[in-house]
């Protein structure tokens, strides 16, 4: 897998603090029961890069039992809170799990690109049937966004050869069949002071492949217009849009 140059590994989640919290997990949860399928008592499903649970936490409210793992022993521990103990530390490489053991699975947000070794684990461990639900980066931001005109600068500097979802598809041979691929849009309130927060922590897809001299200098030009916005501790309403895709395993 292809991860991210710079770990962002702090005893506050990322996710609550940039990417909407709780509020926001359950709005992507809304999305992931459409694609999962039915919740059922005995149904398992595992969310690959749980992080702190926050989106786990949110799936399993309708009833299903979700596990997770992660790399981050620092997040991990509020995954397990969360989930009752179902995290565990391990690679998306090599799953610790037996053969078609769960009836789903998912990987959102990541800080990783899913390679070939990785969809075949998920596809391993999923049963006949099972879906796998992928939502990755780049988000695409809707025109006259303003915040979004200044991630599409730094995301021109780092041009993608081929887009996450793009490799996701084409490394999914691996018994994975796809079912759909589509946008998960979102509407959230977000400052630009807020949005700058998240660029130092390298929180845009595209700034994953910058070296970290010429990151930093992107990543300060990019705060510095952040806040010179009118207003930039004001939340603006923005419309995000987010790839999406669905493999059934074979």
């Amino acid at each position: 897998m292809t991860d991210r140059p710079v770990a962002v590994d702090t005893t506050d989640d990322l996710f609550e603090i940039l990417r909407g919290g709780e509020r926001r997990g359950l709005a992507l949860a809304e999305t992931l029961w459409r694609h999962l399928g039915p919740a059922r008592v005995d149904q398992r499903t595992l969310e690959v890069g749980v992080g702190a649970g926050v989106v786990a936490s949110a799936v399993q409210s309708d009833g299903r039992w979700v596990a997770g793992v992660d790399l981050s022993p620092v997040r991990l521990r509020r995954a397990s809170r969360r989930l009752m103990g179902a995290a565990a530390r391990a690679d998306a490489q090599a799953l610790p799990f037996p053969a078609g053991v769960f009836d789903a699975a998912y990987l959102v947000w990541l800080q990783l690109v899913p390679d070939r070794q990785v969809t075949a684990e998920v596809a391993r461990v999923l049963r006949r049937g099972g879906r796998l639900v992928l939502v990755t980066g780049p988000h695409e931001a809707a025109a006259g966004d303003e915040v979004g005109a200044i991630e599409r600068r730094l995301a021109a500097l780092h041009p993608w050869n081929e887009r996450p979802a793009d490799v996701a598809l084409r490394n999914a041979s691996q018994g994975l069949r796809l079912v759909s691929r589509s946008s998960w849009v979102l509407e959230v309130d977000q400052s630009p002071s807020d949005a700058a927060r998240g660029l130092e922590g390298r929180d845009l897809a595209g700034l994953w492949g910058l070296g970290k001299a010429e990151g930093d200098d992107a990543i300060a030009a990019a705060t510095a217009a952040l806040h010179a916005l009118p207003e930039p501790d004001r939340p603006r309403r923005r419309r995000i849009a987010y790839p999406l895709l669905v493999f059934e395993r074979a």
